[in-house]
């Protein structure tokens, strides 16, 4: 059973397990490593019967999203009872999927508040965003030798494990320049890369030389999946951060300068330009807003987010369908709720935005800019993305986005730490609790001064003796939280 004890560490590895989970295989089919460890860890907590007592603490944001999930899992089994009325227009999808789509996110974050106590909660942040950014790197190099070398026979693992997409998938990519690793869909890298470029900025802002290295990796990938995702969204929100988060400002620009560098470097060396080629002529006719969406609003065809939604509002347009939804693409995260929830599910998933940004008011109170900073870049790229995909239901890049947000929103704070830079907690410790000790009268000289110095330095500190003289010179040495 897993250890709830506070000053233990094996929650952050719960929680680390889970992040690596995300970019694991396929283990049998329709069966990822990531939804074995999610779901699995989810048991073994409620197994504990620890959940009774840890769950109740969760802030109230958790509570009102987890709620809100629990809404929309009713309406997906509600909305199975008039689905066959649709069956003979579009054919139904998959229950089983419908239902983990919800329910991942809704494991996800049980396990994460019930799990890490206010005093692992910073620590398991850092580790989290560090696995991350590690697996965006790693997941770029393998889009970039995917470039020259024909990787399907083993990427195909973590798109099907009966190779069913494979030569699918590898030849769409070829065919577009669009590599996107262990990733199916380009629109899914392109979050993920959003999410990875943000920890990132939070993770390594005060080290410089590692930020620029991980965010050339994170941007020569995001540009090789050639996601709108990544440069409609991820980007612009990305560049917001280096001026919101604290940090460096030198670093902030440098960063910056290098990024830019790197996307000029891949706009002439091909890949953009491959896009500008076979995009055009796959979308031919349909104007640019056929062009930039990729089909899903407007064009010279049927745009496949306003086909759905005529199905949901000519059949069930209260429940929707059910689960199993219908065997359309999805490509618009209020397009999914409303095709398996109908209006209730596009109520719900909107709560749960709004639910996320009343929670950022916790860290607003606190005054944690930098934890603020990142939970609001998170939100905005989940909304942003919501646009051209469900991103908060999407395969893998859902349990990358609700780990973050989970322990930045989900987990009370804990009151005895405030907001620090990584590697620097210790430090700023020692500087905010200086512990003053005032001589007795008759001991001024041992503090190696000559009597009489202690009054001139209080006159000069504004104070009225060596005593507030003392606290004042401490006040001066303490360096301000970020």
């Amino acid at each position: 059973m897993p250890d709830l004890n506070e000053s233990s560490t094996r929650p952050s590895l719960a929680c680390l397990l889970l992040a690596c989970a995300a970019f694991g295989p396929y283990l049998a089919a329709g069966v990822r490593t990531e939804q074995v460890a999610v779901y699995g860890m989810a048991l073994l907590v409620l197994l504990s019967t620890a959940w009774v007592t840890h769950l109740p603490q969760a802030t109230g944001a958790a509570k009102s999203i987890m709620s809100l999930m629990v809404v929309q899992a009713a309406a997906l089994g509600v909305g199975m009872i008039g689905a066959s009325q649709v069956q003979y227009v579009r054919a139904p999808g998959s229950a089983a999927s419908g239902f983990d789509n919800l329910l991942l996110p809704l494991a996800v974050i049980f396990t994460v508040v019930t799990l890490v106590g206010p005093a692992r909660r910073h620590a398991t942040l850092n580790a989290v965003c560090t696995v991350v950014v590690f697996a965006a790197c790693a997941n770029a190099t393998l889009a970039w030798l995917s470039t020259t070398t024909d990787a399907s026979a083993w990427l195909s693992l973590w798109w099907s494990h009966d190779g069913g997409l494979t030569d699918g998938v590898w030849a769409e990519q070829v065919e577009t320049g669009r590599y996107t690793g262990v990733f199916v869909q380009p629109a899914e890298a392109g979050e993920f890369y959003s999410v990875a470029a943000l920890a990132a900025v939070y993770r390594l802002r005060y080290r410089p030389v590692l930020l620029i290295a991980a965010m050339a990796a994170i941007t020569v990938g995001g540009l090789l999946s050639v996601s709108k995702v990544f440069l409609f969204v991820g980007v612009p929100v990305a560049v917001i951060q280096f001026f919101v988060m604290p940090g460096r400002r030198a670093t902030r620009y440098s960063i910056m300068v290098v990024v830019c560098y790197l996307a000029a470097v891949a706009a002439t060396w091909g890949h953009l330009g491959r896009l500008g080629i076979t995009l055009p002529t796959q979308f031919a006719g349909g104007g640019d807003l056929d062009l930039f969406t990729g089909g899903r609003f407007g064009g010279a065809g049927p745009a496949t987010v306003v086909t759905g939604w005529d199905l949901v509002i000519t059949y069930s347009p209260i429940v929707g369908f059910g689960a199993a939804g219908l065997s359309i693409p999805y490509d618009n995260g209020w397009l999914e709720a409303a095709v398996t929830g109908g209006l209730i599910g596009v109520i719900a998933y909107t709560a749960v935005f709004a639910a996320l940004i009343a929670g950022c008011s916790r860290l607003r109170r606190a005054g944690n800019a930098a934890d603020l900073a990142l939970a609001y870049g998170l939100i905005a790229v989940a909304l942003g993305t919501s646009f051209g995909l469900p991103g908060t239901t999407a395969n893998r890049v859902a349990t990358v986005l609700w780990l973050p947000l989970a322990l930045l929103l989900f987990v009370p704070a804990d009151p005895a730490q405030r907001s620090a830079p990584p590697g620097r907690h210790r430090h700023d410790a020692a500087q905010t609790h200086l512990t003053v000790s005032v001589p007795a009268p008759g001991d001024r000289g041992r503090c190696g001064g000559r009597p009489g110095d202690e009054q001139a330095r209080g006159k000069r500190d504004g104070d009225a003796g060596p005593a507030t003289a003392a606290v004042a010179h401490a006040r001066r040495q303490v360096r301000p939280p970020d």
